[in-house]
């Protein structure tokens, strides 16, 4: 503890190690008072006590960077009030869901240092403060082992005996804790200071535990959403660590607290979105994204940079003749700008995602082969085994359309029927969005995790089912894209083909008619 020079309890002789006992007990938690505000409390140097009352002094001009973080604060309590509300609203059902709730609703517990003194400020640090770190940490590892089925069935029973003893061990300190503050102070109590920096911890590994076998048992986008939860536990575990390391550098200024905070809100949004998005993005798609997003932003900040030190450093007699040069320069870059992107997305990939890119290589190149094979046979079955070596060995399964109804053209590794009904909900699907379809979601019996169409002048010539890859995850919105890309194409070859049999059926047909007409003129 330290005393600022020229603060108000300063001029009353305090020191370090003197003890002091407020009249109401909130006014030693809150950060805010009103100007001119009386403050009672009592000071106790070894065996003597005296009561003193102090009057709040109007708070200067806020410092920048103090403004920042009460923004920051308001910006976290709004932000976990919309989330939790969102999430309680959306996902009532959902035991896990509500349990997230409650955990992300309390976040708005930051803003009560901000509250006027009184009972309720008094409450909130003796009884609300407690129980909110208990509902914060314990029940975030609660919610591992509910998410995300809201069963228990994942969790080791190791960790089950484990961790129940360590949450009794933490509810009960945080209760103790709410005790001190009303001025009960047992002597042992020191001894057990080191508690709450090794319990807390503890129950985010425990918890850690519990999504890693979740995500070992789930697939598609249930284990993308569990990948997401993790990253989003894991940015608190972070924000908890660096505030329990002594010594951490910066620890205790004001931009270290606008870090958290951020931290902070960030991992709420990235726990409502894995909650709320039926279907979610990849991580690694989105680490993706966010490295060549980042790239062309740097390159552009770097451009703007230069330009601003150039009209720094350049006369106006110069700059106002570089005027015309600087238009055509930014005009060049605006038009620029799209193809910058795909020459660092395809630079991203290759250097950080190479499998990404290489396997997406292969499917094109079979595509511009395809195009080359005489026999709708020998096609279909390419197009299955390049199916089969992008996907891992998914299974997949092609439909043509056959009179009336879409026939089982060729499958492999992938349990489809033989008919799939012209009014199936996926194909009704497929032919109204023109897009790649999830079974699952259209309430269609056919197997499958994906859907692709086949289209030919705005109709459905047929489709092709992907079962669920080996590793359980699902399909990335790039390996969507080329893979509807692969199906379009291969699926105008095909038509091509049968084009092209066809005429030469009528061709043989002609010849046979006209051979006949001939015999017959002959007879």
């Amino acid at each position: 503890m330290t005393i600022e020079p020229g603060a108000s309890i300063a001029a009353l002789g305090v020191k370090v190690g003197d003890k002091i006992r407020f009249d109401d007990i909130g006014d030693g938690w809150r950060s805010v008072y009103a100007a001119g505000e009386r403050i009672g409390l009592t000071i106790g140097e070894g065996a003597a006590r005296r009561h003193v009352v102090l009057e709040a002094r109007a708070r200067p001009r806020l410092d920048p960077g103090v403004s920042v973080f009460y923004v920051l604060v308001a910006i976290n309590a709004i932000v976990a009030l919309a989330l939790g509300a969102l999430i309680g609203w959306r996902r009532a059902a959902s035991p896990s869901a509500r349990l997230l709730a409650l955990v992300v609703l309390i976040e708005a517990s930051f803003a009560n240092q901000f509250m006027p003194g009184g009972a309720l400020t008094t409450f909130a640090f003796v009884v609300a403060a407690p129980l909110v770190a208990i509902v914060g940490f314990c029940g975030f590892f609660l919610f591992t082992c509910l998410f995300p089925d809201d069963h228990a069935s994942h969790v080791p029973r190791w960790v089950r005996r484990v961790s129940a003893p360590l949450i009794v061990c933490y509810a009960a300190l945080s209760l103790i804790v709410g005790a001190t503050r009303i001025g009960w102070q047992p002597a042992w109590l020191d001894s057990l200071a080191w508690t709450p920096p090794v319990v807390v911890p503890l129950l985010f590994l425990l918890g850690s535990v519990n999504l890693w076998h979740a995500y070992r048992r789930a697939s598609g986008a249930a284990r993308q959403r569990i990948q997401w939860v993790g990253i989003a536990i894991g940015v608190r575990i972070l924000n908890y660590v660096l505030v329990s390391i002594p010594g951490m550098p910066y620890a205790g200024t004001v931009a270290f607290a606008d870090g958290q905070i951020v931290l902070t809100i960030l991992a709420n949004a990235g726990l409502a979105y894995a909650i709320l998005r039926h279907r979610v993005f990849d991580v690694g798609f989105a680490v993706n994204r966010a490295l060549a997003f980042t790239i062309v932003s740097v390159l552009l900040v770097s451009f703007g940079l230069m330009e601003w030190l150039a009209h720094h450093f350049v006369s106006p007699e110069e700059a106002e003749k570089n005027a015309f040069l600087d238009a055509a320069i930014a005009l060049g870059l605006y038009l620029a700008f799209h193809r910058l992107r795909h020459v660092v997305d395809h630079v991203v990939e290759r250097l950080f995602f190479h499998q990404w890119h290489a396997n997406e290589a292969g499917l094109r190149r079979f595509v511009r082969h395809a195009a080359h094979i005489t026999s709708p046979q020998v096609l279909l079955g390419a197009y299955l085994a390049a199916l089969q070596h992008f996907t891992g060995t998914a299974g997949c399964a092609v439909y043509r359309r056959e009179g009336g109804d879409y026939a089982l053209a060729a499958a492999a590794g992938l349990a489809a029927p033989q008919q799939a009904g012209i009014d199936d909900p996926l194909a009704v699907a497929l032919r109204a969005e023109q897009a790649p379809a999830v079974p699952a979601d259209c309430e269609s019996a056919l197997p499958g995790v994906l859907a692709l169409p086949m289209r030919l002048r705005g109709e459905l010539q047929g489709f092709v089912l992907l079962g669920q890859k080996p590793s359980g995850d699902g399909y990335r919105p790039d390996e969507i894209a080329v893979l509807d890309y692969a199906a379009h194409q291969v699926g105008l070859d095909l038509q091509a083909l049968r084009t092209e049999q066809l005429q030469h059926e009528v061709a043989h047909l002609r010849r046979e008619l006209a051979l006949k007409s001939a015999m017959t003129r002959v007879a």
